[in-house]
């Protein structure tokens, strides 16, 4: 096992959306998922801030296309 390697950065990409979407659904503590994946309560703020930021993302981004192409119909 790599000595200078954390669990939070051994967490495979899937692990670390699902981290997000518990922390965002609110299912579970915050605490509570971090001592279940191994990693600190602060990297699971970090997830959930990425995938809120992508959500944000997508859904604005959404609107402005549907603004935009409201005018072609």
């Amino acid at each position: 096992m790599d000595q200078g390697v954390g669990a939070a950065a051994r967490l495979p990409e899937s692990d670390r959306k699902d981290l997000a979407i518990q922390a965002l659904a609110r299912s579970e503590t915050v605490s509570d998922l971090a001592a279940q994946h191994g990693v600190s309560r602060k990297f699971v703020y970090q997830q959930t801030h990425k995938a809120r930021a992508a959500l944000d993302d997508a859904f604005s981004s959404t609107l402005r296309a549907a603004r935009c192409c409201s005018s072609w119909r």
